[in-house]
């Protein structure tokens, strides 16, 4: 799963989500159970640095890669399928 665009502060670390929305991240539980199923979570830095983030701001359950769609189209040419939600 990519994150990218406006979904960017859905993998905020707790940190970083308690200034910005005053609670911690319940996004974060979700990333957990993604990922006991087997399911890697990775964010687009151009994303992050568009909403103007820091990287060391992005939990660290969540891979950062350079972009979205370059890593859209590696998992696709491995037989992944891309579904835009």
């Amino acid at each position: 799963m990519s994150i990218n665009s406006d979904a960017v502060p859905a993998a905020l670390n707790n940190a970083q989500c308690h200034k910005a929305y005053g609670v911690d991240n319940p996004n974060l539980k979700l990333i957990d159970e993604l990922k006991k199923a087997g399911v890697e979570v990775s964010i687009c830095d151009q994303s992050v640095a568009f909403h103007n983030l820091q990287r060391d701001w992005i939990d660290q359950r969540v891979t950062q890669t350079i972009s979205s769609g370059t890593t859209v189209a590696t998992l696709k040419n491995t037989g992944y399928a891309f579904l835009m939600l």
